[in-house]
């Protein structure tokens, strides 16, 4: 069985899986206004476990991609990326 992520270094698949996962959040609060739970990321990913998601969502956190209040349900969003401006 061939998946899509298998010619790719371990890093690339990572990234991929970050877009993913920050793409499926963005597109989900776009359509409902709320973010997604992290059994809705399971569902509609390609990842298959709540602890994997969760991992992910760690890292773009430690990006500052996206955030949320821990122990606090419906509190992720997304980080507003501010342009820097050359001086």
């Amino acid at each position: 069985m061939h998946y899509f992520f298998d010619d790719l270094t371990r890093e690339e698949r990572i990234q991929k899986r970050e877009e993913e996962i920050y793409n499926l959040i963005k597109n989900h609060i776009q359509k409902v206004g709320f973010p997604p739970t992290t059994r809705e990321l399971v569902r509609k990913s390609s990842i298959n476990s709540t602890s994997t998601i969760h991992s992910y969502l760690i890292r773009l956190k430690n990006k500052g991609l996206i955030d949320w209040v821990p122990k606090k349900p419906g509190t992720l969003h997304l980080v507003e990326q501010k342009e820097s401006s050359a001086s």
